[in-house]
Protein backbone atom coordinates (compact mmCIF):
# COMPACT_ATOMS: atom_id res chain seq x y z
CA UNK A 1 0.00 0.00 0.00
CA UNK A 2 2.88 2.35 0.83
CA UNK A 3 4.56 1.69 -2.53
CA UNK A 4 1.29 2.22 -4.40
CA UNK A 5 0.66 5.53 -2.61
CA UNK A 6 4.23 6.62 -3.32
CA UNK A 7 3.78 5.90 -7.04
CA UNK A 8 0.57 7.93 -7.09
CA UNK A 9 2.35 10.84 -5.38
CA UNK A 10 5.13 10.73 -7.99
CA UNK A 11 2.58 10.80 -10.82
CA UNK A 12 0.84 13.82 -9.29
CA UNK A 13 4.13 15.69 -8.79
CA UNK A 14 5.09 15.14 -12.43
CA UNK A 15 2.00 17.01 -13.51
CA UNK A 16 2.28 19.96 -11.11
CA UNK A 17 4.79 21.88 -13.22
CA UNK A 18 2.66 21.57 -16.36
CA UNK A 19 -0.43 22.56 -14.39
CA UNK A 20 1.28 25.63 -12.94
CA UNK A 21 2.28 26.89 -16.39
CA UNK A 22 -1.17 26.10 -17.74
CA UNK A 23 -2.86 27.89 -14.85
CA UNK A 24 -0.92 31.08 -15.55
CA UNK A 25 -1.98 30.95 -19.20
CA UNK A 26 -5.51 30.14 -18.12
CA UNK A 27 -5.79 33.33 -16.07
CA UNK A 28 -4.44 35.41 -18.96
CA UNK A 29 -6.92 33.74 -21.27
CA UNK A 30 -9.79 34.60 -18.95
CA UNK A 31 -8.93 38.26 -19.25
CA UNK A 32 -8.97 37.91 -23.04
CA UNK A 33 -12.32 36.16 -23.00
CA UNK A 34 -13.78 38.65 -20.54
CA UNK A 35 -12.98 41.53 -22.87
CA UNK A 36 -14.77 39.90 -25.81
CA UNK A 37 -18.50 40.42 -26.13
CA UNK A 38 -20.93 37.89 -27.58
CA UNK A 39 -23.96 38.87 -29.61
CA UNK A 40 -25.33 35.36 -29.86
CA UNK A 41 -28.92 34.82 -28.68
CA UNK A 42 -29.39 33.33 -25.24
CA UNK A 43 -29.27 29.54 -25.16
CA UNK A 44 -31.23 27.19 -22.96
CA UNK A 45 -29.78 25.99 -19.69
CA UNK A 46 -27.35 23.10 -19.98
CA UNK A 47 -28.21 19.44 -19.66
CA UNK A 48 -25.85 16.50 -19.48
CA UNK A 49 -26.68 15.21 -22.95
CA UNK A 50 -25.60 18.57 -24.39
CA UNK A 51 -22.18 18.08 -22.81
CA UNK A 52 -21.64 14.51 -24.00
CA UNK A 53 -19.19 15.82 -26.59
CA UNK A 54 -16.83 16.77 -23.77
CA UNK A 55 -16.25 13.09 -22.99
CA UNK A 56 -16.00 12.18 -26.68
CA UNK A 57 -13.27 14.80 -27.08
CA UNK A 58 -11.16 13.81 -24.05
CA UNK A 59 -11.54 10.03 -23.61
CA UNK A 60 -11.00 7.10 -25.95
CA UNK A 61 -10.49 3.40 -25.18
CA UNK A 62 -9.36 4.02 -21.61
CA UNK A 63 -6.90 6.77 -22.55
CA UNK A 64 -7.07 10.57 -22.47
CA UNK A 65 -7.02 12.49 -25.75
CA UNK A 66 -7.99 15.92 -26.99
CA UNK A 67 -10.15 17.13 -29.85
CA UNK A 68 -9.31 14.22 -32.20
CA UNK A 69 -5.71 15.48 -32.48
CA UNK A 70 -2.93 12.94 -31.94
CA UNK A 71 -0.50 13.74 -29.16
CA UNK A 72 2.81 15.17 -30.45
CA UNK A 73 1.14 16.71 -33.51
CA UNK A 74 2.86 19.93 -34.60
CA UNK A 75 1.23 23.32 -34.01
CA UNK A 76 1.03 23.97 -37.74
CA UNK A 77 -0.80 20.68 -38.34
CA UNK A 78 -3.25 21.39 -35.52
CA UNK A 79 -3.93 24.85 -36.96
CA UNK A 80 -4.63 23.36 -40.38
CA UNK A 81 -6.84 20.59 -39.01
CA UNK A 82 -8.90 22.96 -36.83
CA UNK A 83 -9.01 25.87 -39.29
CA UNK A 84 -7.16 28.26 -36.96
CA UNK A 85 -5.32 31.39 -38.06
CA UNK A 86 -2.60 33.56 -36.54
CA UNK A 87 -5.19 35.36 -34.41
CA UNK A 88 -5.58 32.12 -32.42
CA UNK A 89 -1.86 31.89 -31.63
CA UNK A 90 -1.02 32.86 -28.05
CA UNK A 91 2.74 32.87 -27.79
CA UNK A 92 5.05 30.20 -29.15
CA UNK A 93 3.51 27.24 -27.36
CA UNK A 94 -0.22 27.88 -27.21
CA UNK A 95 -3.35 28.10 -29.37
CA UNK A 96 -6.54 29.55 -27.90
CA UNK A 97 -9.99 29.48 -29.50
CA UNK A 98 -13.49 30.28 -28.28
CA UNK A 99 -15.43 27.24 -27.06
CA UNK A 100 -18.76 26.33 -28.60
CA UNK A 101 -20.47 23.97 -26.17
CA UNK A 102 -24.21 24.71 -25.82
CA UNK A 103 -24.04 26.60 -22.54
CA UNK A 104 -25.87 29.65 -21.29
CA UNK A 105 -24.33 32.79 -22.81
CA UNK A 106 -23.19 33.95 -19.36
CA UNK A 107 -20.36 31.40 -19.59
CA UNK A 108 -17.05 32.30 -21.18
CA UNK A 109 -15.61 29.26 -22.95
CA UNK A 110 -12.09 28.67 -24.21
CA UNK A 111 -10.36 25.75 -25.93
CA UNK A 112 -6.59 25.74 -25.35
CA UNK A 113 -3.89 23.66 -27.06
CA UNK A 114 -0.49 23.51 -25.34
CA UNK A 115 2.76 22.57 -27.09
CA UNK A 116 6.30 21.69 -26.06
CA UNK A 117 9.01 21.69 -28.74
CA UNK A 118 6.26 22.20 -31.32
CA UNK A 119 4.43 19.05 -30.21
CA UNK A 120 0.92 18.89 -28.75
CA UNK A 121 1.25 17.77 -25.12
CA UNK A 122 -2.02 18.89 -23.55
CA UNK A 123 -5.36 20.47 -24.25
CA UNK A 124 -7.98 22.03 -22.04
CA UNK A 125 -11.50 23.34 -21.86
CA UNK A 126 -12.07 26.36 -19.69
CA UNK A 127 -15.49 27.47 -18.49
CA UNK A 128 -15.82 30.66 -16.43
CA UNK A 129 -18.85 32.41 -15.00
CA UNK A 130 -19.56 34.99 -12.31
CA UNK A 131 -22.88 33.45 -11.27
CA UNK A 132 -22.40 30.98 -8.41
CA UNK A 133 -25.64 29.08 -9.08
CA UNK A 134 -24.83 28.52 -12.74
CA UNK A 135 -21.34 27.35 -11.84
CA UNK A 136 -22.80 24.94 -9.30
CA UNK A 137 -25.33 23.62 -11.82
CA UNK A 138 -22.67 23.02 -14.47
CA UNK A 139 -20.42 21.28 -11.96
CA UNK A 140 -23.19 18.90 -10.87
CA UNK A 141 -24.06 18.09 -14.48
CA UNK A 142 -20.43 17.31 -15.22
CA UNK A 143 -20.23 15.12 -12.14
CA UNK A 144 -23.08 12.98 -13.47
CA UNK A 145 -21.54 12.81 -16.93
CA UNK A 146 -17.96 12.06 -15.90
CA UNK A 147 -18.83 9.58 -13.16
CA UNK A 148 -20.80 7.50 -15.66
CA UNK A 149 -18.19 7.74 -18.42
CA UNK A 150 -14.71 7.59 -16.87
CA UNK A 151 -12.79 5.17 -14.71
CA UNK A 152 -12.25 5.84 -11.00
CA UNK A 153 -9.99 8.86 -10.32
CA UNK A 154 -6.49 8.35 -8.94
CA UNK A 155 -6.61 11.59 -6.93
CA UNK A 156 -9.65 12.86 -5.00
CA UNK A 157 -13.14 12.13 -6.30
CA UNK A 158 -16.05 13.82 -8.03
CA UNK A 159 -17.99 14.37 -4.82
CA UNK A 160 -16.18 17.70 -4.48
CA UNK A 161 -18.37 18.96 -7.36
CA UNK A 162 -21.39 18.70 -5.06
CA UNK A 163 -19.96 21.77 -3.31
CA UNK A 164 -18.13 23.17 -6.32
CA UNK A 165 -18.19 26.82 -5.25
CA UNK A 166 -16.53 26.02 -1.92
CA UNK A 167 -14.08 23.66 -3.62
CA UNK A 168 -13.18 26.41 -6.09
CA UNK A 169 -12.25 28.72 -3.23
CA UNK A 170 -9.70 26.10 -2.19
CA UNK A 171 -8.50 25.32 -5.74
CA UNK A 172 -9.38 21.62 -5.58
CA UNK A 173 -8.97 19.08 -8.36
CA UNK A 174 -9.73 15.52 -9.46
CA UNK A 175 -7.29 13.45 -11.55
CA UNK A 176 -7.60 10.33 -13.71
CA UNK A 177 -4.91 8.23 -15.42
CA UNK A 178 -5.23 6.39 -18.73
CA UNK A 179 -3.87 2.98 -19.67
CA UNK A 180 -1.09 4.68 -21.66
CA UNK A 181 -0.22 6.99 -18.72
CA UNK A 182 -2.02 9.93 -20.26
CA UNK A 183 -4.04 11.77 -17.63
CA UNK A 184 -7.01 14.06 -17.13
CA UNK A 185 -7.25 16.77 -14.50
CA UNK A 186 -10.40 18.68 -13.55
CA UNK A 187 -9.73 21.88 -11.59
CA UNK A 188 -12.21 24.20 -9.91
CA UNK A 189 -10.82 27.65 -9.17
CA UNK A 190 -11.68 31.30 -8.67
CA UNK A 191 -10.12 34.43 -10.13
CA UNK A 192 -10.85 38.14 -10.38
CA UNK A 193 -11.78 39.55 -13.77
CA UNK A 194 -12.26 43.34 -14.13
CA UNK A 195 -12.77 43.60 -10.37
CA UNK A 196 -15.36 40.82 -10.24
CA UNK A 197 -14.84 37.31 -8.88
CA UNK A 198 -15.41 34.49 -11.35
CA UNK A 199 -15.64 30.73 -10.92
CA UNK A 200 -13.51 28.61 -13.23
CA UNK A 201 -13.85 24.99 -14.27
CA UNK A 202 -10.90 23.61 -16.19
CA UNK A 203 -10.78 20.18 -17.86
CA UNK A 204 -7.21 19.42 -18.92
CA UNK A 205 -6.14 16.34 -20.88
CA UNK A 206 -2.40 15.58 -20.83
CA UNK A 207 -0.33 13.35 -23.08
CA UNK A 208 1.67 10.43 -21.69
CA UNK A 209 4.98 11.80 -20.43
CA UNK A 210 8.02 10.19 -22.12
CA UNK A 211 9.80 7.56 -20.09
CA UNK A 212 13.06 8.67 -18.51
CA UNK A 213 16.18 7.31 -20.18
CA UNK A 214 18.30 4.92 -18.18
CA UNK A 215 21.99 4.04 -18.46
CA UNK A 216 21.01 0.98 -20.51
CA UNK A 217 18.65 2.79 -22.95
Amino acid sequence: MFIQNRKELVRIRKNRSLFSVSLLALLVAILIAGCASSNKPSKEQTSTNQLDQVVVNIHSDGNYVFEDQAWMTSKEDVMKAKGFNQADVNGKDRLIAKGEFPLDESFNQLVIYNFEDDQLVSGEYLFSVADKERFTALSKELKILLSSSLEAPISNDLSLLDEAASAAQEGKHVMWEGKDKSNLRLNVLTTTNVGKMEYLLQIQSNSPRPAKKTLHS
